[in-house]
Formats: C-alpha cells, sequence, structure tokens
C-alpha cells in the first residue's frame, strides 16, 4: 500500500488502526513443561508485518500507534521503554 493511501484509511478513521495478529504453536519433540510459540502482527494500513515471540515486543510494537492516539501509556510502561533505549 501506497504511503497516500494509508493517509486515505486514516482519513476515514481517523483514531482507528486495525491489526491481523497470528499466533503459532512451535513442535517440539519430546519436550516437558513450557511450549515456545511464535507470532507477527500485521497493520492492515501499511500491511507492514513485525515478528515477535514474546508479549512485551508486542506491546512495544502497538505502544506506538496507541500513543499517536493520544493514548497516555502508564508510568510503569514508559518506564521500561525508556530503560530499554
Amino acid at each position: 500500500m501506497e504511503p497516500e493511501d494509508v493517509e486515505a484509511v486514516q482519513f476515514i478513521e481517523p483514531h482507528t488502526h486495525s491489526f491481523i495478529l497470528k499466533l503459532w504453536l512451535l513442535r517440539q519433540e519430546g519436550a516437558k513443561g513450557r511450549q515456545n510459540w511464535r507470532g507477527h502482527i500485521t497493520h492492515v494500513a501499511s500491511n507492514q508485518r513485525i515478528y515477535f515471540d514474546n508479549f512485551l515486543e508486542l506491546n512495544n510494537l502497538l505502544s506506538p500507534y496507541l500513543e499517536k492516539m493520544g493514548v497516555k501509556l502508564p508510568l510503569w510502561w514508559r518506564a521500561y521503554r525508556w530503560l530499554r533505549q
């Protein structure tokens, strides 16, 4: 999708972002305990896809969209992101 198309979609619904989230388990032969998983999230308007393997990464991917929409993230989350820089 071209940048102007993304802007057109955002003009129609300026405070909305749509994502497709896909999660899957990794096959582990004879593994006991915790199962490993992976996932990816696709921003529908831009078709940008990013892979992740833990929920903190997922939060990192979504928080910029929330902030652009005017959502004030909790202090603990802002501190966590600041420490990771």
